[in-house]
């Protein structure tokens, strides 16, 4: 009876014990999934948003330069002519929203003036990176820098620029410029792919000496700058030589239109990169010589390829009308004409009230999606009197491309007072000792950035002016392209410093720089302070979002 009785309220504070701590346990269970519920919710209406941003922010291409969803996750589905307007539309009658708000708080009178930037990025870039550009977005239209002039309605083209992907392309999808699209023909294509991977291992292997040469000419650059700039010039090659007495030249003349940079480096971080380029100099020379060839080369004609597809689409050329092939496309749009319905809708919006004032830039190879463009609507541009900066940055086209896109379209705009009083355009540049320079794959590839590798590799310019247009020494020694006498009022070209702390010191740095300022294209203050200033302040902001990471780690 004792041990019972003993054991009874043993037993029973056990029991009231488990009670509690099962009640204590579901509690936090059900806190728990409400936490993890609200959590979800709150994912769920942060991707809505995102999306929605993408919506109003994006215009996305697929490999053939056709209009695509641009989807937060998943394989874009392509848009119908239908949905395409609709989607332009929404972003115009946004951009028009946002401007007219703007007119309303600083209690203007006259027209509403609707300041739009469009971005093309270049080469390298994935939808990721696009996705991340949202972040850029409140900063360009509220501009916390206190430049209300500067503030700008973005809208970024996002087209399929990833370098696997495009060699992917090369190997199993095209032919001769064509892509096979029937069964037999698609299984054709993909049965030779191991040839033509053995044909460009093979070519990149025989042209090993060349590129070894182009290494040794790299070196022969590089050491020729000091701490204080270039003091060896005997070392350079001609060019290099030729643009520097071009640039002395203009200068004289036409003092507006320069902002020239120099080099910024003590002796310890010469001695630093000396030391650097020792160590990793032998699997560049090496290992890292196939990264300049074929295999290189394919990828960027395929990207270049694409620039071209996002006006004309491939399948224009590639389908019979009638057949059952060309019933896919024929209901669709090329992203490009985006461009071509902004400058459509600015002339229209005239006469509501609304006054575009239109600012494209290009960064490397979206330059040449800006050249075609501007070749194609060169009238319409000028008669919109719409446009009201071309910015390029470390343009990938070549000299002569560039010119004849940028040259008639001043030409007729010296004609015409409007569009005259408020046209210019941009060229800017890294340094040319930054050129030669960059360290690509953390210093395992050979040096020089994605514009010297199109002219010592991928490119194959046949002359000076076929070199890029996005070098400093390349633009300097054609400068006369220009037609500098009939549109010096219209051109301004900026090279920046080099100067290790800031940007932009590398190619890729350029789409990260506050490219809708005056103030940083002007270049008025220390070019590289300024843009290493405000790109360390983006840069915070530049990340992609814990949605995406979200997806791309297995949701």
């Amino acid at each position: 009876m004792r041990t019972s009785f003993a054991g009874g309220p043993l037993l029973s504070f056990f029991r009231l014990a488990l009670l509690g701590y099962s009640s204590l346990a579901l509690l936090v269970v059900q806190i728990q999934a409400g936490s993890l519920l609200g959590s979800k919710a709150r994912g769920e209406k942060s991707d809505n948003g995102l999306q929605e941003q993408l919506r109003l922010h994006v215009i996305r291409a697929n490999d053939d330069g056709l209009a695509v969803v641009p989807q937060l996750v998943g394989a874009p589905s392509l848009y119908c002519k239908k949905d395409f307007e609709e989607q332009v539309d929404a972003i115009f009658l946004n951009a028009e929203r946002w401007a007219s708000k703007r007119h309303e708080s600083g209690a203007k009178s006259g027209v509403t003036t609707v300041p739009f930037l469009v971005f093309v990025h270049g080469g390298l870039n994935k939808w990721k990176d696009t996705v991340g550009r949202m972040d850029m977005v409140k900063a360009m239209m509220e501009d916390p820098s206190g430049h209300a002039e500067d503030v700008q309605y973005p809208v970024f083209m996002a087209w399929p620029a990833d370098p696997f992907d495009s060699y992917f392309e090369h190997l199993f999808k095209l032919r001769r410029g064509l892509r096979d699209r029937g069964f037999v023909k698609k299984t054709i294509t993909i049965v030779s792919s191991p040839a033509v991977l053995a044909t460009d291992v093979a070519k990149a292997a025989v042209g090993i000496p060349v590129n070894l040469a182009q290494q040794a000419i790299n070196l022969r650059d590089r050491i020729a700058y000091r701490k204080k700039g270039c003091t060896r010039k005997w070392l350079l090659g001609d060019i290099f030589q030729l643009s520097e007495a071009k640039a002395a030249e203009v200068d004289r003349e036409y003092q507006h239109l320069l902002r020239r940079g120099e080099v910024h480096l003590t002796k310890r971080q010469v001695m630093e990169m000396r030391g650097l380029d020792a160590v990793t100099l032998p699997v560049g020379a090496t290992v890292g010589t196939f990264h300049q060839g074929e295999v290189s080369t394919a990828a960027w004609q395929i990207m270049a390829r694409r620039t071209r597809n996002l006006y004309i689409p491939a399948q224009t050329f590639e389908w019979i009308q009638g057949e059952p092939g060309y019933k896919h496309i024929e209901d669709r749009v090329p992203a490009g004409s985006f461009l071509t319905r902004l400058i459509k809708r600015a002339t229209e919006a005239r006469a509501k009230g609304y006054d575009y004032q239109i600012t494209l830039v290009g960064h490397s190879m979206g330059t040449l999606v800006l050249n075609n463009f501007l070749q194609s609507e060169a009238r319409e541009i000028v008669e919109s009197h719409s446009l009201s900066r071309i910015v390029y940055l470390a343009a990938a086209c070549s000299v002569r491309d560039g010119a004849e896109a940028i040259v008639p379209l001043l030409r007729a705009c010296g004609s015409d007072n409007q569009c005259s009083s408020h046209l210019r355009f941009y060229n800017l540049t890294l340094h040319p000792f930054a050129e030669v320079s960059e360290a690509m794959g953390k210093h395992l590839l050979p040096h020089g950035s994605l514009l010297y590798m199109i002219d010592s590799h991928l490119g194959s310019p046949r002359t000076a002016v076929d070199r890029t247009l996005g070098s400093d020494v390349n633009v300097m020694a054609a400068i006369n392209q220009f037609r500098l006498d009939e549109n010096s009022s219209f051109l301004r070209f900026g090279c920046f410093d080099f100067e290790p702390g800031t940007v932009p010191m590398v190619h890729g740095d350029f789409s990260r720089v506050p490219y809708w300022r005056t103030s940083f294209l002007e270049m008025k203050e220390r070019g590289s302070q300024l843009a290493g200033a405000e790109a360390r302040k983006l840069q915070s902001k530049v990340n992609l979002r814990k949605d995406w990471l979200r997806y791309e780690q297995g949701r």
